[in-house]
């Protein structure tokens, strides 16, 4: 049985104006390997999850993601993927339930699916009594266990 590359770029690139942030990455991820990106401040790290993720696009070289290139194609690659940033960002009038509902809408389940997985997703992260608070009241905490179901989800 093949082994697939669940990550894999090519001569990947990005600037920000003069700053180099990426500069011609060659990596491959095979399926079923942990790995991590470590380096100090500004090394880059960020700006490669978010072109992994397709939340930016390369200057230069390409990315593939389960097997489908992300700057092309269909965005089907995005149903296997979770990001949670290291400050998750949300719609503070939305309470979990909805961000959670609204996430799976996202990811192109239907109303039921999304109610059902929202439950699921609220009950493992210990989410389930704050559920319909809004999130702008959440606690740093919570709102990273939040960040965490909305990733897996």
């Amino acid at each position: 049985m093949a082994v697939m590359d669940v990550i894999r770029c090519e001569e990947l690139s990005k600037r920000y104006g003069k700053i180099r942030a990426v500069d011609g990455l060659n990596l491959t991820v095979d399926e079923g390997t942990a790995f991590g990106l470590i380096g100090p401040n500004g090394a880059g790290k960020t700006t490669t999850l978010r072109l992994f993720t397709g939340l930016t696009n390369a200057d230069a070289g390409r990315v593939w993601v389960a097997g489908e290139e992300v700057s092309k194609g269909t965005l089907q690659w995005r149903s296997k993927v979770g990001y949670l940033p290291e400050s998750p960002a949300f719609y503070g009038w939305m309470t979990g339930r909805q961000y959670l509902q609204f996430t799976g809408e996202l990811y192109g389940l239907n109303s039921g699916e999304t109610k059902v997985r929202a439950e699921q997703l609220l009950e493992q992260v210990s989410l389930t009594e704050a559920a319909d608070r809004k999130t702008k009241g959440y606690s740093r905490g919570m709102q990273q266990r939040l960040g965490l179901a909305q990733g897996v989800a």
